[in-house]
């Protein structure tokens, strides 16, 4: 499977129901060609059609929608949603992600490819385990227990107060909203990609090469 390109425009008429008072964004050219790349790639590998892609551009302010999840058959994005990093990678705490790490407990983000797994319901409620895909950068996301949930710091709400979204311990954390029926969405083995600019990922990642 050759994923050539997304067409932006072509929105599903039967998108789940989101928070929509903020404006809907677009990933830097720069963002899709890397996962791209990361999709081509594992697909190859695996020898797999992944349909469904969630990619997160962490170079942008956690007040935008930074988050989509794009059928790739269709080419309609499914979700254009905020989501939140680590407060270990926002040493300023200005909403901007400045750092990675895959570390525990350090609080980080950890950037780069990942499938997601199980659901569960934890001390965040209904919650999506994440498996990192690249060795040194995201593989201890089961250890550090990064999973996608909802959370009260990612509402419109919040960010419309604040002007900025929390900070997690590293999950990418989504408005409560809509957490149940999005990770329904990409639960059991879709591909989920955040990417940083962080050069020693951008140089090493086995699936940017």
């Amino acid at each position: 499977m050759i994923w050539s390109s997304i067409f932006f425009g072509c929105w599903s008429k039967a998108e789940p129901v989101v928070e929509r008072s903020l404006e809907l964004t677009e990933p830097g050219q720069e963002v899709l060609e890397a996962a791209m790349k990361a999709v081509n790639k594992i697909s190859e590998a695996d020898s797999k059609n992944y349909s469904i892609v969630t990619i997160v551009d962490m170079t942008m302010h956690s007040s935008t929608k930074r988050l989509w999840t794009i059928d790739l058959n269709t080419e309609e994005v499914l979700y254009n949603l905020a989501v939140s990093h680590g407060r270990g990678s926002d040493s300023d705490h200005d909403g901007m992600l400045d750092t990675v790490g895959n570390v525990r407990e350090s609080g980080k983000t950890s950037v780069g490819l990942y499938k997601t797994a199980e659901t569960y319901s934890g001390k965040h409620g209904y919650s999506l385990r994440l498996d990192g895909l690249e060795k040194g950068f995201n593989d201890n996301a089961r250890k550090r227990a990064i999973v996608v949930h909802g959370a009260d710091y990612v509402n419109d709400a919040f960010l419309k107060k604040y002007g900025k979204s929390g900070r997690s311990l590293g999950c990418p954390a989504v408005s409560e909203a809509v957490s149940a029926e999005f990770i329904d969405t990409i639960k059991d083995g879709t591909l989920y990609f955040i990417y940083a600019d962080d050069s020693t990922w951008l140089k090493e990642s086995v699936y940017l090469q």
